[in-house]
């Protein structure tokens, strides 16, 4: 059966859009920005801190923003995560400082980051993204 997630979308200027889910990690409520150009999904420091770490290749250690700046990451397994009403159990995820994009959309939208959803998790979920709707549907 598939689970169906709303979004809101958050305009931080006259051009820029950007879809947000909001989710549970924990006892921690969580905002996310869908983000089709990510490559992986990856959570906030500040939120992953009682999670082990997996090793990953040297290759992987590393991720790149859109400014071509390289930022160091962990990889890491999220027991459960819930993402709208739905939960997601042993989630793959990278962990890395979130601050600097957190800031922004706190200045800009008011509302604080606390990580991405990447194209791993869109794919490996068979994802559907509806604007019109404002939802995706994923076929787990």
């Amino acid at each position: 059966m598939p689970k169906i997630i709303p979004f809101k979308i958050i305009q931080l200027d006259a051009k820029s859009f950007h879809p947000i889910l909001t989710g549970r990690l924990g006892d921690d409520d969580i905002n996310l920005i869908l983000d089709t150009g990510a490559s992986r999904t990856v959570l906030g420091k500040h939120i992953t801190k009682e999670f082990p770490t997996i090793e990953c290749e040297a290759e992987e250690a590393f991720a790149a923003g859109i400014n071509a700046q390289t930022m160091e990451v962990e990889q890491l397994e999220i027991p459960e995560i819930t993402i709208g009403e739905s939960t997601f159990e042993n989630l793959l995820v990278f962990s890395t400082n979130l601050d600097g994009i957190s800031e922004i959309y706190q200045k800009m939208a008011g509302l604080k980051i606390d990580g991405l959803i990447g194209c791993d998790f869109l794919v490996k979920y068979k994802a559907t993204i509806n604007f019109k709707m404002r939802k995706i549907v994923l076929y787990p």
